[in-house]
């Protein structure tokens, strides 16, 4: 009785280790084996969010799908890629784990950029993150331009494509800060100063008058041109403006100019008779003097009163031949 005892302790001492190293290989292919951890990164399938090369190729596909850069469709590379990364806190596709291909930028924020920075905001969905891109909202107005046409009242939100400011013509210039809110190529101060439509591209300083193009540009080498620019502006809409604007005080002296003209004219042609009709010296004396006093008072030109000299000068000469002539 007591060699049984002995021989089933004896057994069960060598079976003991067999047992014991069963148990333990059962924890190791529940936790860390092959089956339950693909990739070999130590954590289970069941909690890895990227437990194989399917799986891994299959976010890349997700994520380069947007427009991001292309990639290598290599099972053993996915491999490697996976057995790297393992968490996704946000459940935006990109990895917690930084330094690799899927690496999330912003970890704790659920995001869709993928160029610069992955993972981040990306409201407009150009793949640049909100905080890099100059037009966060994608509404066609850059950050800078929306702030700038905000005014007290109203600031316009960078990250609202409902609000935006107005661009009448599309070119990414709020109205408020365009010179030339349709486009035409007239600034609108010009179109406003000429009375055409600065909000109408089909309305310029040009068609005003009589349904037809009533002005050119001249473009000194290349012509003339329709098309607004450097060159030379010859159409009756300037021709009007400037006669109701800048030049309105030369065009009204022009009366008065001619006023003085014609009193000039008369004067020096009244004198030039009187030279004319003199008789003696005496008299171009005394004609001599008032044309002197008349230059002085402008009544005449000075030009006027030089010829009236000359005159007076030739009418002398006249009466010393006439008297050489007499004494002959």
């Amino acid at each position: 009785m007591r060699s049984r005892i002995l021989l089933f302790i004896a057994v069960a001492i060598l079976f003991l280790p067999l047992t014991s190293q069963t148990s333990y290989l059962d924890v190791e292919m529940q936790f860390y084996g092959p089956e339950d951890d693909d990739d070999g990164d130590g954590v289970i399938n069941s909690e890895d969010a990227y437990p194989n090369a399917t799986v891994v190729l299959e976010k890349l596909d997700e994520t380069r799908s947007r427009g991001a850069e292309p990639y290598e469709n290599n099972q053993t590379l996915a491999m490697e890629l996976a057995a790297l990364i393992w968490s996704d806190s946000d459940g935006d596709g990109w990895a917690d784990q930084s330094g690799n291909a899927l690496s999330d930028h912003c970890p704790t924020f659920a995001g869709e950029s993928f160029r610069l920075r992955q993972g981040c905001g990306d409201i407009d969905g150009d793949g640049l993150p909100d905080e890099m891109d100059p037009d966060a909202d994608g509404d066609g107005i850059t950050n800078d331009l929306e702030l700038a046409a905000s005014t007290a009242t109203h600031q316009y939100s960078i990250y609202d494509v409902n609000d935006a400011p107005s661009d009448r013509d599309y070119d990414g210039m709020p109205d408020v800060l365009d010179l030339d809110d349709d486009n035409d190529g007239w600034s609108d101060e010009v179109e406003i100063e000429r009375g055409s439509d600065e909000f109408d591209p089909k309305s310029n300083p040009f068609n005003l008058y009589f349904g037809v193009s009533t002005g050119v540009f001249y473009v000194s080498g290349d012509g003339f041109t329709q098309e607004p620019g450097d060159g030379i502006e010859l159409s009756l809409s300037w021709l009007l403006s400037a006669l109701s604007t800048e030049l309105i005080i030369p065009i009204g002296l022009i009366p008065i100019y001619l006023f003085f003209w014609a009193i000039r004219r008369r004067n020096y042609r009244h004198y030039e008779q009187v030279i004319s009709e003199a008789n003696t010296e005496d008299e171009l004396r005394i004609i001599e003097l008032e044309i002197n006093e008349m230059v002085r008072e402008r009544k005449l030109r000075t030009f006027q009163g030089l010829v009236l000299r000359n005159a007076i000068e030739i009418r002398e000469d006249e009466f010393n031949r006439e008297l050489l002539a007499e004494e002959e």
